[in-house]
């Protein structure tokens, strides 16, 4: 035979050989589909995440507790801020004594 005929062979057979471990894997990957599918893996995957990551953020939170009550402190007043600015403007006035008042007329004094 020649050269460019054994080389040929040769690539031939390294084809083959490939192909049969390409077939030899895909058969493996459908068969392990199934008996669990892609969505089930990605969801166990998924709640294996999520629950590491609860543990974790409970373990930092039991060993940051004062962080944690800062945090949660400063998230409260900024969610009542309004309500805290007008508690405050009102209390400011009555220790001015400045009361928006109505007299008796139903006008506001001045």
């Amino acid at each position: 035979m020649s050269d460019a005929k054994l080389r040929l062979a040769a690539d031939r057979a390294n084809r083959e050989a490939a192909h049969a471990v390409f077939a030899e894997r895909l058969a493996r990957i459908k068969g392990d589909l199934e008996v669990r599918s892609v969505g089930a893996r990605v969801a166990d995957s998924v709640k294996e995440g999520t629950s590491e990551a609860i543990d974790a953020g409970i373990g930092a939170a039991k060993e940051r507790k004062g962080l944690v009550a800062g945090t949660i402190g400063a998230l409260l007043l900024w969610l009542f801020r309004h309500p805290l600015f007008d508690a405050a403007a009102s209390l400011a006035a009555r220790i001015r004594g400045d009361d928006d008042e109505e007299d008796e007329t139903g006008d506001e004094s001045e």
